[in-house]
């Protein structure tokens, strides 16, 4: 079921011509691609595409301030804080957890993902039963809501959390050793500094070292060593996130909504190769199998 908070907040009219819609890429993944491609397939308008690379901020801020379009969509790790303020009438659609730091600007509408938390910590109980000693590593400024609240799901399976908290990639470099004989499941908490290229190569070579299992709900984490992913269905997602383009152009108004997604959206990735390497054995993974598809998972077993 999906849920809708409105908050409306009046912004400029558009005239009779054709809205201006520009889409900024900061991510590549198949997630991304796929997530662009949900919103486009139901656009009614045209769309400008630009990718963001951090050396050309300025100049791709520049460029948007001259285009002045009518709404932005991005995608993935964008310069939200200076979009926002250098276009502060221009309503702005960005992902969560990405959106965190500017939630709170009249502009931006965040679009958010259901909290699965508790289903995964439910599914990683089915194969890990005994394993109660999870770690985390967030950014406490962007991340603080969801690692109280993986503490408080944590503590009703009886598990404890041990937490890094990092304000660069670097501290994750600089500190993820401290976890060493500490954990025996890593849950990984997404926010704009653990998804860095040095901050998930950090997570997944210590895990692989200490024979942690890592639980994460970014797709792309399977191939990256994840034991398991628990994911949105993009598509579903960008055809959302279109038709909150759509009401907020039709309407003339900035709508801060919360857009939850129902479980029937989600796909459970589970890696074979870490099947084979933590001893799952033919037993288990029915169980899991039955267990996820009964809850309204798709899985798959890459």
């Amino acid at each position: 079921m999906r849920a809708f908070i409105f908050c409306l907040i009046s912004f400029m009219s558009l005239s009779a011509h054709a809205a201006s819609i520009v889409v900024l890429q900061g991510g590549e993944s198949e997630f991304d691609r796929k997530y662009f491609s949900g919103f486009s397939s139901l656009a009614t308008e045209p769309i400008s595409a630009f990718n963001y690379e951090p050396k050309k901020e300025k100049a791709l801020l520049n460029k948007l301030k001259v285009l002045s379009p009518d709404l932005i969509f991005a995608i993935g790790n964008a310069p939200l804080p200076q979009l926002a303020a250098l276009l502060p009438s221009t309503p702005i659609l960005a992902n969560d957890p990405y959106a965190q730091a500017v939630a709170s600007k009249a502009n931006v509408v965040v679009l958010k993902r259901e909290d699965t938390l508790h289903r995964i910590l439910d599914l990683a109980r089915t194969v890990f039963p005994n394993r109660k000693n999870i770690g985390t590593i967030f950014n406490p400024k962007l991340s603080q809501a969801r690692f109280d609240l993986l503490t408080k799901e944590a503590a009703k399976h009886g598990a404890k959390v041990a937490a890094l908290k990092v304000d660069t990639a670097t501290d994750v470099q600089a500190f993820i050793g401290q976890f060493t004989g500490k954990i025996d499941l890593l849950y990984w908490i997404e926010d704009a500094t653990t998804n860095t290229d040095l901050a998930l190569m950090e997570v997944y070579a210590f895990a692989e070292q200490a024979s942690v299992p890592v639980f994460s709900l970014s797709p792309g984490h399977i191939h990256r060593g994840a034991f398991m992913t628990v994911s949105i269905d993009p598509f579903k997602m960008g055809e959302q996130a279109w038709k909150t383009a759509d009401l907020i152009l039709r309407e003339g108004k900035i709508p801060q909504m919360a857009i939850q997604t129902e479980a029937g959206h989600y796909t459970v990735s589970l890696s074979m190769k870490a099947i084979g390497k933590f001893g799952l054995g033919a037993e288990k993974l029915f169980g899991f199998l039955q267990k996820a598809t009964k809850e309204g998972y798709t899985v798959q077993i890459k």
